[in-house]
């Protein structure tokens, strides 16, 4: 369907480098300009409103990886290693993934798994340490790093537990040695939260002795 209509003679055309070349071969010393139907200027803004979702989406995510909390240690501060578990409406994300690995050098998921979190400083967070990897927390909310902002709608919701007990306010967690932590948002029936913890693995146990 035409967008494009040129009100000096009324033809319409398929682009704006098309009516823009009418414009110039058929009338050179007119000073009017191209008219951009209906159509054309809902999709054009649809577009803009997409780049702007896309650029803030990632302002978000490059602010949020390179946030640095004022009461976090020197690297090399601590070594120590917890058991962690990401679930999305009962469907667990793949920290394995390398766009989730050695993210940050002081705390984050190495060598291809995505069950340990490696936290090499003191005062590292449970938000710090999901901004790393681009999703974050806060009371009732989870950030991700491809759906947005995931809040409580009535049937869904977000949920912490960590070494089995269920926290409120989580962000401001602190990592200790052998935690088993799990993030979750979703219906949190019992046995679905039941059935992620389960899932949690034994694997920071194994780990080089913290130091």
């Amino acid at each position: 369907m035409p967008e494009f209509k040129c009100n000096e003679c009324g033809k319409e055309f398929g682009s704006a480098e098309a009516l823009s070349q009418h414009g110039n071969s058929k009338h050179p010393k007119s000073e009017s300009r191209p008219v951009i139907t209906k159509g054309g200027a809902k999709r054009a803004m649809i577009i803009a409103v997409i780049a702007l979702v896309m650029v803030g989406l990632g302002l978000y995510f490059y602010f949020s990886m390179s946030y640095v909390p004022q009461n976090l240690g020197a690297v090399g501060s601590q070594h120590i290693h917890a058991d962690f578990k990401l679930y999305i409406n009962g469907n667990a994300v793949g920290l394995s993934q390398q766009k989730y690995q050695l993210r940050s050098k002081y705390v984050h998921m190495e060598n291809g798994d995505g069950d340990i979190v490696h936290v090499h400083a003191t005062g590292v967070t449970l938000d710090y340490f999901l901004r790393t990897i681009g999703f974050g927390i806060d009371k009732n909310c989870l950030a991700t790093d491809a759906s947005g902002k995931l809040c409580p709608n009535g049937s869904e919701s977000l949920a912490v537990y960590v070494n089995g007990g269920k926290r409120g306010d989580a962000a401001n967690y602190v990592f200790r040695n052998l935690d088993k932590i799990l993030v979750s948002y979703g219906s949190n029936s019992e046995a679905e939260i039941a059935s992620e913890i389960a899932s949690i693995t034994d694997k920071a146990q194994l780990q080089p002795k913290a130091g």
